[in-house]
């Protein structure tokens, strides 16, 4: 997955609210047309595109304006490639529906994906020992960062259990074991299809041991386990 275009959203560039309004509506109706082509639809009535594009450029002004011009086009490109929903015969609705998906759903990722680029861990192979307050602090960060995106470190696992923040019996440890296993089986067949879901996953794709995979996913389902209970306590 690219996330490229989404990062041009970030930094402000190429908005399609910065454009003229003839650029717009060239350019919608130019990529309305490349998806549909891009969807294997040849044939389809001029009348169907100028209304598609029409719908479309009114829920991008009305919803999607701070998008980059970059991240709208990779939405139709996704969208046209089966990967956010419908393309069997595409219509206004189903436009809308590509739309909807990416930012309720396939966005997120690319969100966590960007800013765990940004934000690294903290180093837990320092020689000295953290003080209580720096500890404090660390688990924090990654509890707030864990409720806000999902986004969890194998070596905050490292870190709980080298200062014995956590504690897992016997049953706990089979059952995460179990998931890692299912989550890293079914990553692997989406990978060997060229398909990576989850954005966050991206970088761990590129592993190639097997049991490293699993015994690195089964610690970051421990520590959102860990996190879990957590907020269950403060309730």
């Amino acid at each position: 997955m690219n996330a490229d275009p989404y990062r041009k959203t970030l930094e402000g560039a190429n908005l399609f609210r910065n454009q003229l309004v003839p650029q717009r509506n060239a350019w919608i109706l130019e990529q309305v047309q490349t998806a549909f082509k891009r969807a294997g639809q040849y044939k389809t009535d001029s009348d169907i595109i100028d209304l598609v594009t029409t719908d479309l450029k009114t829920e991008i002004e009305n919803r999607f304006s701070h998008y980059s011009m970059d991240e709208i086009e990779n939405i139709l490109v996704l969208g046209a490639k089966g990967e956010l929903g419908e393309t069997t015969a595409i219509s206004s609705r189903s436009v809308s529906g590509w739309l909807r998906t990416y930012e309720k759903e396939y966005r997120r990722f690319l969100a966590a994906f960007c800013k765990s680029e940004r934000k690294e861990p903290l180093k837990i192979e320092a020689p000295r020992k953290l003080t209580d307050e720096e500890l404090d602090q660390y688990i924090k960060s990654m509890y707030d960062q864990y409720h806000e995106d999902g986004t969890v470190f194998s070596s905050t696992f490292d870190l709980l259990w080298k200062y014995e923040k956590i504690d897992l019996n016997d049953k706990t440890v089979e059952r995460l074991k179990g998931n890692a296993k299912l989550r890293v089986s079914q990553n692997l067949d989406l990978e060997e299809k060229g398909i990576i879901l989850n954005l966050v996953e991206y970088k761990r794709s590129k592993e190639k041991d097997t049991e490293n995979r699993i015994k690195n996913e089964a610690k970051r389902l421990a520590v959102a386990w860990h996190f879990d209970m957590m907020k269950l306590k403060e309730k």
